[in-house]
């Protein structure tokens, strides 16, 4: 659960009003009574902020009551789905995630009388009255602009609401053409949008300059919507500087930004403090975001609540936060109710998560689809999971895309998967880049591959810098795989932090490879782990070595099963020992195959020996075919022997060479022999380097004998001291 990585363009919110009015007209006859709902809001679906108006309302402000025809009501709202007030207060629980109230209005038999009841929706209780005397008139339109500046006065006095209106009289008059505006942009007819729009800024109708800006800002032009929200600023509309204050945030202007925020907060925008919190916490300023989120959740801006879940989780405080998603939650917030639901899952409250994120995900939340998609593939039920990622997807939570070409590729449904991934990449998701990558990369199109790891590791995502890496090794450019792996390691991811290690390693950089690897260990990198505990083995830590080997073999890792192994038979435990090699190869580990091997080569079991040599021979374990011809030397099978000596030195593995090279020379094959002694030799192997001195020295060649006789006596193999000279 992350705080929101963009600042919020926050859009006008007009209040939904349902009236049912009794009046007189100038003849004194009655007129039957009618229900208007004036606004019609959208709800979207990442932070609660509402569209816009789709109603004009232009006959109800500037005609005689009796013109008005039939009911006016918002498409997506019929009123006779309600059977009772509560149930109207049910519908805006559900439909909507911010702070929103509605004006419900008792019917008096009094025909000049208007009251409305004040609902906060969200507490389902009664917190206030306006009453308008409605007068005589024949045009009772200016009665009807003084009761809307009198509705908005009142909830402006009794809460701090996450918007701030002010609007003239003048303003009203021009709200049909702002609805037809706003109408005209949500059908993509932009030119004649904003052609309406620009009259009405003109006129000086600041909603219409920043909705002109939003305009501009959707096709990406960003410099005339600056002009615009400023204008709107300028002229009064807190919501103009808050979005030039996003601008301006996006341009690097950050103070300029704050400063904005700030006079919106300061003036009651509430979405201005949460904006200035936001900013304030990349800034580190985590005290004063705090207290900015706070005054944002407790003014009844709900996004504030989970942002302030969101930084106390942030840093440590998941106790702290859990209420502030819950508040969030109540309120309808659906980003605060998927974090309880994360927030419950942590605290093994599976239950209650699932109907957390069974519910966000009904009301089109797409991100608890994906959540619902990893709790069900966590229990094992990937077809259901699919399923969730799907919609995810479908609802644009690109993660969901990711997940659902894993599953697919992961059944080997790989043309399909790769479309998923692309999709994800497409949309700047890196775990779908990193993917595709891996896909690419093993249908050996390495170009593409490398293209997709660097995207990736550009964007800072760790593992396309690690796949990176170990492409521009296997090409041979080790400084430039050393620094992807550091790259790779310091974005905290293990695999990078080995792999420089491994590299370290090479270049005998003891200590820094040690490091890296208790650090590749830190981050659950279990090979890692084995190399670290390998470390402190040789500084003669042995007892912390065999814990850090029994917890990674217990945790997965089968080359630590395997040198447990080895400890145990180095302390007599010969029986754990075998349960551990056993438990090793049996989870692929090859060396582990070998030392079982050996384990019945020593049992005098030569033909269940000779089952687990050729096991980790075959598995691609070199020193399993030098087994394997040790095995069959001793039995007398020369031919095979060499065989699998002559494999397990191709496979550069030092002792086959060196094996290879005794055999032949005892067969009288000098010249082959030395060819043999002097691989191993290459590989390290100081044994093969004094075989190889011998071998010179009886082949005559005393000056490259000596040579060898005085490398293998600085390595420490004594007997070579010895020989001043070559002997016969």
């Amino acid at each position: 659960m992350k705080l929101l990585n963009s600042l919020s363009i926050v859009l006008f919110c007009f209040f939904i009003v349902k009236l049912t009015v009794a009046t007189e007209s100038n003849n004194n006859e009655e007129i039957k009574i009618k229900k208007v709902a004036l606004i019609s809001p959208e709800q979207q679906k990442d932070g609660g902020n509402v569209l816009g108006v789709e109603h004009a309302i232009y006959e109800i402000l500037h005609q005689d009551l009796s013109s008005v025809g039939g009911i006016f009501l918002m498409e997506t709202l019929q009123t006779e789905k309600f059977k009772n007030e509560q149930d109207y207060v049910s519908w805006g629980l559900t439909h909507y995630s911010d702070f929103v109230i509605y004006l419900v209005p008792s019917v008096f038999e009094e025909i000049s009388t208007l009251e409305f009841n004040i609902i906060d929706v969200f507490l389902a209780k009664k917190i206030g009255t306006a009453k308008m005397q409605l007068g005589k008139e024949s045009n009772v339109s200016k009665n009807y602009q003084q009761l809307f500046k009198e509705i908005l006065s009142k909830l402006t006095d009794n809460f701090s609401l996450p918007i701030t209106v002010d609007m003239g009289i003048n303003e009203f008059v021009d709200l049909q053409a702002f609805s037809k505006a706003l109408s005209l942009a949500k059908n993509e007819e932009s030119k004649s949008a904003s052609k309406i729009l620009s009259d009405l800024c003109d006129k000086k109708v600041m909603l219409a300059c920043n909705q002109l800006g939003l305009e501009m800002q959707k096709d990406k032009r960003n410099d005339d919507a600056k002009r615009f929200f400023d204008m709107a600023c300028k002229g009064g509309l807190l919501l103009g500087c808050n979005n030039e204050g996003v601008l301006e945030y996006y341009a690097n202007n950050k103070e300029v930004a704050k400063e904005l925020f700030k006079k919106g907060c300061t003036d009651g925008l509430l979405g201005g403090c949460d904006n200035w919190g936001l900013l304030e916490n990349k800034n580190g300023n985590i005290d004063l975001a705090k207290k900015l989120f706070k005054q944002a959740c407790d003014g009844g801006f709900v996004r504030g609540c989970d942002n302030l879940g969101n930084l106390l989780e942030d840093h440590g405080n998941a106790s702290g936060a859990y209420p502030y998603f819950q508040q969030g939650c109540q309120l309808g917030h659906l980003s605060s109710c998927d974090n309880l639901g994360e927030a419950e899952e942590q605290l093994g409250n599976k239950k209650r998560a699932r109907e957390l994120y069974q519910n966000n995900c009904t009301l089109g939340f797409a991100k608890s689809c994906n959540n619902l998609g990893l709790l069900e593939e966590g229990s094992g039920d990937t077809k259901q999971a699919e399923t969730f990622y799907r919609q995810a997807c479908l609802g644009k939570f690109v993660g969901g895309c990711n997940n659902v070409g894993a599953i697919l590729n992961a059944n080997k449904k790989t043309v399909e998967a790769k479309k998923y991934f692309k999709e994800s990449c497409d949309a700047a998701h890196m775990g779908g880049c990193y993917n595709l990558g891996v896909v690419l990369a093993g249908e050996k199109k390495i170009d593409e591959a490398q293209r997709l790891y660097r995207q990736a590791c550009e964007a800072n995502y760790s593992r396309g810098c690690n796949n990176l890496g170990s492409l521009e090794h296997k090409a041979g450019n080790v400084a430039l795989a050393y620094d992807l792996f550091k790259k790779a390691c310091e974005g905290e991811n293990g695999d990078g932090c080995y792999n420089q290690g491994i590299l370290e390693k090479e270049k005998e950089k003891f200590k820094n490879a040690h490091e890296l690897f208790q650090r590749a260990c830190t981050l659950r990198h279990l090979d890692g782990c084995n190399n670290f505990a390998t470390f402190e083995y040789y500084a003669g830590n042995e007892q912390f070595a065999r814990d850090i080997f029994k917890r990674s073999c217990d945790a997965g890792s089968m080359l630590a099963c395997d040198n447990l192994g080895l400890l145990e038979t180095q302390s007599g435990n010969s029986q754990l020992a075998l349960e551990l090699f056993k438990k090793g190869c049996a989870g692929g580990n090859m060396g582990a195959c070998d030392n079982w091997g050996r384990f019945e080569e020593q049992a005098s079991r030569p033909e269940e020996a000779r089952r687990y040599y050729t096991k980790a021979c075959e598995g691609s374990f070199m020193g399993g075919c030098d087994s394997m011809g040790n095995l069959e030397e001793k039995s007398g099978q020369k031919e095979s022997a060499k065989k699998y000596y002559l494999l397990a030195c191709q496979g550069k593995h030092a002792n086959g060479c060196n094996n290879i090279g005794a055999l032949l020379e005892s067969e009288g094959e000098l010249k082959q022999s030395l060819e043999y002694y002097n691989k191993a030799c290459e590989l390290k192997l100081i044994i093969a380097c004094y075989n190889l001195a011998l071998a010179e020295a009886k082949d005559g060649n005393n000056e490259r004998a000596q040579y060898y006789f005085k490398y293998s006596c600085q390595e420490g193999i004594e007997k070579a001291c010895a020989y001043q000279d070559p002997p016969n």
